[in-house]
């Protein structure tokens, strides 16, 4: 029987998933790619059906545990919520920020907190030595910045203070990808935490869906992008896909703010080559269409993003959004039972279900699809004024799309009052 029909076979029956399946013959394809270089192709073909037969035995052992990991977190996250003395909605709230009563619960934003003041320690001394001064950072730190971007596609570019900075950039992300992974963070088979793609909106909207399109090509065509994902279908796309897939993220990106989300999809369609080709090709296209020269913004954004990611997964669960998802409607008919003088309640202004939608909007890094680029653009100056001084002067880039994390529950609260009231 063939990888595929015995694949087809395993999902179809319901002894694995569709997406473990998926996984499962894209491995087969590349595999069998890889080993025909050495190999004649029935070899190269029984090699690769090997190879992904047991990487689908550790991958379906994974799964399990990963599944394990969100039944129990959900259960934890729903006794919480429903044990809380404040009721139900303020149990929820409480899990995402610090308590409006100091209650002390274990929250998503004091673990990013947390989450990032380790992974930051890491990587502090090129934030330090990269921060920019009263004037701004200069051409030397810039140029400087972007051989980090370098150094971490593997290119060894002989500046000894980006190569230190990558290092320690990619130490930082192995660190943050297990502990994703200990949270039972099962990663998609695009996902990487390598470097981010934040296609900005406002840039691309700049350009026609031809140029866009012809730009991308042109780098696929070099070698610089080594191939599109079909972030749908979750598979590689072939090449007579890749202009509909282009159109796609075209339209994508210019209709939703760039990809807001903490990882969406739209920073996984291009999948970038290792070494020079792909360096040269992610510093042009993110210099036209994404962060510009802010390079240094960008890695120091990604920690922050990363920290975020880890602590929502840890807090309330690895798939978080569904655990979200299942809790509102119970929320939303929690709130229907209250009475008219409930209702009038001030407290009602901080504690809602639609505050939980909207705290859990800012947290992932969808607030301003919500809210529109006016509040996106307000929200993206306040972020940078609150993170720069966590980072020692290395202040970030307001980018539309990056998340928008405060420490402060007080002025995340009250930002998310005002923007209740204005479209409830």
């Amino acid at each position: 029987m063939s990888v595929l029909k015995c694949v087809t076979n395993l999902v179809q029956t319901g002894k694995i998933t569709k997406a473990l399946g998926d996984e499962a013959l894209a491995l087969y394809e590349r595999s069998k790619g890889e080993f025909q270089k050495n190999m004649g192709p029935a070899e190269a073909e029984a090699a690769a059906a090997l190879a992904t037969a047991r990487a689908m035995e550790a991958g379906a052992k994974r799964l399990k545990n990963d599944v394990a990991k969100q039944a129990i977190a959900f259960a934890n996250f729903e006794r919480t919520m429903m044990e809380h003395p404040d009721g139900p909605i303020a149990g929820v709230l409480d899990q995402m920020t610090q308590s409006l009563r100091g209650r002390g619960t274990r929250n998503v934003d004091a673990v990013r907190d947390d989450i990032w003041n380790q992974l930051s320690a890491k990587f502090g001394d090129s934030m330090e030595k990269y921060a920019p001064g009263l004037l701004g950072a200069s051409k030397a730190q810039i140029d400087s910045a972007k051989n980090i971007i370098r150094e971490v596609f593997g290119v060894s570019t002989g500046d000894n203070l980006a190569s230190a900075a990558g290092k320690a950039f990619g130490e930082v992300r192995t660190i943050a990808e297990d502990r994703a992974r200990a949270a039972g963070k099962n990663f998609e088979l695009n996902e990487s935490w390598r470097v981010p793609q934040p296609w900005n909106a406002p840039q691309v909207k700049k350009v026609k869906e031809a140029e866009f399109v012809s730009d991308f090509m042109a780098e696929v065509d070099s070698g610089g992008i080594g191939r599109l994902w079909d972030t749908r279908a979750n598979l590689p796309a072939t090449r007579d896909q890749y202009e509909f897939i282009l159109k796609r993220a075209y339209a994508d990106i210019t209709g939703s703010g760039g990809g807001v989300g903490t990882f969406s999809p739209t920073q996984r369609t291009f999948e970038f080559a290792d070494g020079a080709p792909g360096a040269e090709a992610w510093l042009k296209l993110q210099g036209k269409y994404g962060i510009g020269d802010n390079v240094m913004g960008l890695l120091t954004g990604h920690l922050n993003k990363m920290a975020s990611e880890i602590a929502m997964a840890e807090v309330i669960g690895p798939n978080h959004r569904a655990i979200i998802s299942a809790v509102l409607p119970r929320l939303k008919a929690s709130e229907a039972q209250l009475s008219t003088a409930q209702r009038f309640n001030p407290v009602r202004l901080l504690e809602s279900a639609k505050m939980v939608e909207k705290t859990y909007a800012v947290l992932n890094g969808t607030a301003n699809v919500v809210d529109g680029p006016v509040m996106a653009g307000i929200l993206g100056g306040l972020r940078s004024i609150s993170t720069a001084a966590q980072l020692k002067g290395a202040v970030l880039s307001a980018i539309p799309g990056d998340s928008v994390l405060w420490s402060n529950c007080s002025c995340l609260r009250f930002w998310l009052m005002t923007s209740a009231l204005s479209t409830s």
